[in-house]
């Protein structure tokens, strides 16, 4: 398969790594055609037919999409990308509303909307797929890092685009997926974010994650 990664930060590099390991063809993509980072891996990885561009170029490129960026720059990747590359495809959103301030860590948009919402309303005619975004980079790709089982959850309005996202997290090793529904779910996995800041503060690492135990 074809996959655009939109990002090249520590999340963008290690999800692209993992996909193209995984037999994918994947493009990096980055505001400039002559990103260091992106064209850095792209030489790194070239055994596993990966490539670099810009946003744009990524986004044509992918039959999948993955969104890795700050979430503060989320729609304004979208828009460089150009929103008609994402028309049918199903866009992986691993971003989160931060906002870092003097009062400690916040959501920008919470409560009645997410940030996912926003991506889709901005691209309206891809599937979008929230996942991956309450666990650090490490984690996303190697689940069972901390010798536990760990919870990734999922949430999207395609049930179809659902369960091909549910397919390669179960190639990243996660086994425990709990779907939470429609987009509007997405709005909850976000408002763990302040929790998931504050147990690193404590901590001083991000070896950590959800476990949720259940019975029935």
């Amino acid at each position: 398969m074809r996959i655009g990664v939109l990002g090249t930060g520590t999340v963008g590099i290690t999800l692209a790594t993992k996909l193209a390991q995984l037999g994918n063809e994947v493009k990096m993509g980055s505001r400039s055609p002559d990103n260091k980072t992106a064209s850095d891996w792209a030489r790194a990885n070239t055994g596993h037919k990966a490539s670099h561009g810009t946003f744009e170029e990524a986004a044509k490129f992918g039959e999948m999409l993955v969104l890795a960026v700050h979430g503060a720059a989320a729609l304004e990747v979208v828009s460089a990308a150009k929103p008609e590359n994402f028309r049918g495809k199903i866009v992986i959103d691993t971003c989160n509303p931060l906002e870092l301030g003097s009062s400690g860590v916040k959501l920008f948009v919470s409560n009645t909307e997410s940030l996912s919402e926003r991506i889709q309303a901005s691209a309206p005619d891809a599937k979008v797929v929230k996942t991956l975004n309450t666990v650090n980079a490490l984690l996303m790709t190697d689940p069972k890092r901390l010798g536990e089982e760990l919870t990734v959850f999922i949430a999207g309005n395609d049930e179809s685009a659902k369960k091909r996202v549910a397919e390669l997290l179960k190639k990243f090793g996660w086994n425990d997926i709990i779907d939470l529904g429609g987009l509007e779910a997405s709005r909850y996995m976000e408002m763990l974010l302040p929790m998931l800041m504050q147990l690193h503060a404590v901590w001083q690492h991000p070896n950590f994650g959800f476990k949720i135990v259940r019975k029935g």
